[in-house]
């Protein structure tokens, strides 16, 4: 069974396109595209975006209608 943490501060892409309601590989498409900021590598074969990245992207895109 996989831990849950309730109130996560970061993400790695999977949940992080989860987060936003958006597929893996669009969020790493978005990424890759400059729309959403390269994440933070933490360690080897792991990378993370805090939350405040993702919201700013979510409020960026609500601004623009």
């Amino acid at each position: 069974m996989k831990n849950s943490v309730p109130n996560p501060r970061a993400f790695r892409a999977p949940e992080a396109g989860a987060y936003l309601g958006i597929s893996r590989s669009t969020f790493l498409l978005l990424v890759k595209n400059g729309r959403i900021p390269q994440g933070k590598k933490v360690s080897t074969g792991c990378t993370i975006w805090p939350k405040e990245w993702l919201d700013s992207y979510l409020d960026s895109v609500i601004k623009e209608g």
